[in-house]
């Protein structure tokens, strides 16, 4: 039976349905690993290098047609420094950014959350599409593919792919758009963000009318829509007619 499409539901990927286990910091923490098996050096000390320079640290700027390769290298100096804050000398920490890229996309790092699968099959019997809109790496399709996740979703918008990072408005009006072109009925369906990200995600997804529901990371001194994960999200703002 053919199920009518009651809306249509924006997901963010990293913290939402995903995760990538250790985040950025995990990923350069085995590459100094690699080089220094004994290095005392902690995910705590290599986050506090990590927290600019990331293309969605500056969403207000473009990237249109940037290709895989040089979306990596202009991460290289942001890797640089923070190996070179860390105590290697200038030559090492070039040669070990490089690895950064291996080691962030090794597949045993990619892990879906335990509702996730189970989240998304239950709302699709109740009429709702999925939509992925997400600031990822290039490579995220192989990630999803790998975690059976691709056929989930009617549409994927990746911010390496788009050229726009969340909370950008020109990366909720590419979805919207699609949602438009593809569905001459939409006008009359809602459409709504979930994320884990209260600036990128729910703010982001305000501005241009729609509404969100953040997830897995509260934020209790904002008036938002709320739930600890999918289970409770389900059972709070989507139960069946």
């Amino acid at each position: 039976m053919v199920v009518p499409v009651k809306g249509w539901l924006l997901w963010d990927f990293d913290g939402t349905l995903g995760y990538g286990q250790g985040g950025w910091a995990d990923a350069v923490q085995r590459v100094i690993h690699k080089e220094q098996p004994d290095s005392p050096i902690t995910l705590d000390e290599i986050h506090a290098y990590l927290r600019k320079g990331f293309p969605w640290h500056a969403p207000e700027s473009e990237h249109i047609g940037v290709a895989a390769e040089e979306w990596w290298q202009e991460l290289s100096p942001v890797f640089v420094r923070a190996l070179r804050g860390l105590g290697f000398e200038s030559a090492q920490a070039r040669t070990m950014s490089a690895q950064v890229r291996q080691a962030y996309l090794l597949p045993e790092r990619w892990h879906l959350y335990a509702d996730t699968q189970p989240a998304l099959k239950t709302l699709s019997s109740r009429g709702w599409q999925h939509i992925l809109l997400t600031n990822h790496v290039p490579e995220l399709p192989q990630i999803l593919e790998q975690l059976q996740l691709t056929q989930s979703f009617a549409a994927i918008f990746n911010s390496a792919e788009t050229g726009w990072e969340k909370p950008n408005a020109h990366a909720f009006q590419l979805p919207m758009q699609w949602i438009k072109s593809h569905n001459p009925s939409s006008a009359q369906q809602p459409i709504l963000m979930i994320g884990d990200n209260l600036k990128a995600d729910i703010r982001g997804a305000q501005e241009v009318g729609i509404p969100g529901y953040l997830v897995r990371q509260p934020a209790p001194t904002e008036n938002v829509l709320f739930a600890a994960d999918l289970e409770q999200l389900i059972a709070q703002f989507f139960r069946e007619d």
